[in-house]
């Protein structure tokens, strides 16, 4: 009995030994994993603000894109009424310099016609409005003409 108590107690100390080593072996396997978490958690949250501060700054650069564009449109459409002003302005000048042209060429035709195609003009030339097919047409310069006694009219559209 005794050398059995005795190859029990050397076993069960060898046994206590191994077990020992075995739950040494696993701490350290458990505090490496853990450092190795640690390193995992720390690198995630590392990554976490730096895609926060580039979501800022993505974020800021749209609101300074969306101010610019709002700048542009308000300038676009500040340069659609001064266009639209150019417009008005320019059709009234053309209009003008229209109705300039045509009372020139009321006082010249009349002798530039009779000098280079022989028409004597028998009423004063003058604008118009004559009726065509049911509808009434804006013609700038009317009149009637004659050439070689032959009655001519002279019809000059918009």
């Amino acid at each position: 009995i005794e050398k059995m108590e005795k190859t029990f107690n050397e076993r069960f100390e060898r046994q206590e030994k191994e077990n020992k080593k075995i739950w040494q072996a696993i701490k350290e396997g458990f505090e490496r994993q853990e450092k190795e978490n640690q390193r995992i958690w720390q690198a995630i949250e590392e990554m976490r603000k730096s895609k926060e501060e580039q979501f800022k700054r993505i974020w800021q650069a749209i609101e300074r894109t969306n101010e610019r564009l709002d700048k542009l449109i308000l300038a676009f459409e500040k340069a659609e009424k001064r266009n639209e002003q150019t417009r008005k302005q320019v059709g009234v000048l053309t209009d003008n310099f229209g109705y300039l042209l045509e009372d020139r060429a009321i006082r010249t035709l009349p002798k530039l016609l009779k000098e280079r195609y022989g028409f004597e003009i028998t009423e004063p030339l003058r604008r118009d409005f004559i009726e065509i097919n049911g509808k009434y047409i804006e013609v700038n310069i009317y009149g009637k003409a004659r050439k070689n006694n032959d009655r001519v009219f002279n019809n000059t559209k918009n």
